[in-house]
């Protein structure tokens, strides 16, 4: 969860926000509405040849691009290294984030859990199983909440996320870990036993 939080709170240097602002205008302008737009922009951009805006024809429609070359610069500053960089990591951490599935992770849990119940406590095995339940459906949640954070981002890299819902994740995993290795100190003990 730290490195998912230390990369969504990173966010663009002003001069990506001044860039980032005529492009909107420019989008408000001229688009319908469509959520893909900076990818486009961003296609079209890597497109262009090195040097001279002024020169160049546009990589989609072939006209001259010297009457749009301060939106074309504009392009340029938004979209760099340090830009794809940052959408770069926060796709990654996203992709990690939305394959964790929780439920699977949980069952799994159990399952190995419930193999050492037999030589165990009667109460110990429930007592998981009990913690578990009590918190499933809360990380599910808090999950696909800040599911919808990330997306966010994932379209605005300045945006700056709301962690409320990763941060009830943390907790609820904590409380699930801590009861994990409570019942795993009673297995070490059985084991030592015997």
């Amino acid at each position: 969860f730290v490195n998912l939080r230390q990369i969504l709170q990173k966010n663009l240097k002003s001069n990506h926000a001044a860039a980032k602002e005529k492009i909107n205008k420019h989008i408000k302008e001229c688009w319908k509405e469509d959520e893909r737009e900076f990818e486009f922009l961003e296609k079209g951009n890597s497109l262009l040849r090195e040097g001279e805006i002024k020169e160049q024809p546009c990589p989609f429609c072939g006209q001259n691009l010297s009457a749009v070359g301060d939106l074309i610069e504009a392009y340029q500053v938004y979209f760099d290294k340090e830009y794809e960089q940052l959408l770069k990591d926060v796709r990654d951490r996203n992709d990690k984030f939305m394959r964790w599935n929780i439920d699977n992770v949980l069952e799994k849990l159990l399952l190995s859990a419930k193999e050492w119940g037999e030589y165990l406590n009667d109460g110990d095995y429930a007592a998981l199983k009990q913690v578990v339940a009590d918190n499933k459906i809360k990380a599910i949640e808090a999950k696909a909440t800040f599911e919808e954070e990330i997306a966010i981002k994932q379209k605005d890299l300045n945006y700056a996320p709301n962690f409320v819902a990763l941060t009830e994740i943390e907790t609820i995993w904590g409380v699930i870990d801590e009861t994990v290795k409570s019942y795993n100190e009673k297995i070490a003990a059985f084991v030592a036993r015997n």
